[in-house]
């Protein structure tokens, strides 16, 4: 989670929004009892951590934020600058045309989530469009790139699928985010 997080955000500080649900059986799209929190990040990071670790602990799906927010409220006004770029890919990969992601994320076999770190800040508008214009590109998830999106949390399960498979961050490019060199 947290290796995502600094990735994703970098030096950034805003509001980090939690969200998590029970579904009620594998493969059904409803999510019962949904309920979102909120924390200051950088500062409640470990806290945010625990809370995701101890939802899926008790069977529930979570998800983030894709990006940081201004206000207690995961709306489109509320968005902070983007700091990395994101597209659910749902089975599409990016094509050779594209610019290399910076991160994947394993939501399930087969199906990953993609982060494109920006060398600067973007503002919300002009994230969203260039999410848009990613996702386009890749023929992935249309609904996947929007200022209100949730992605799954490294770590945690995706109780879609029967076997509720581990969500894992796949890949962490060289020379990006706050923490590195080297691929982690």
């Amino acid at each position: 989670m947290r290796a995502l997080w600094e990735h994703a955000f970098g030096e950034a500080a805003g509001i980090l929004a939690v969200f998590s649900g029970e579904r009620p059986q594998p493969e059904s799209k409803q999510l019962d009892d949904p309920r979102t929190l909120y924390f200051d990040y950088p500062r409640e990071t470990r806290r945010a951590e625990e809370l995701c670790r101890r939802l899926c602990a008790e069977g529930r799906e979570v998800y983030q934020c894709a990006h940081l927010l201004t206000a207690r409220r995961r709306v489109k006004r509320r968005a902070a600058s983007l700091t990395a770029c994101y597209v659910d890919g749902d089975g599409a990969k990016p094509t050779a045309n594209m610019p290399r992601p910076s991160a994947i994320v394993a939501s399930s076999p087969g199906r990953e989530q993609y982060w494109w770190r920006l060398s600067r800040p973007v503002e919300p508008e002009e994230g969203e469009d260039l999410n848009r214009r990613l996702a386009y590109a890749m023929a992935a998830d249309l609904s996947g790139w929007d200022l209100t999106q949730l992605l799954r949390v490294p770590g945690t399960r995706n109780r879609k699928y029967l076997d509720a498979p581990l969500v894992e961050l796949a890949h962490l490019f060289a020379g990006l985010g706050k923490t590195g060199n080297g691929e982690r």
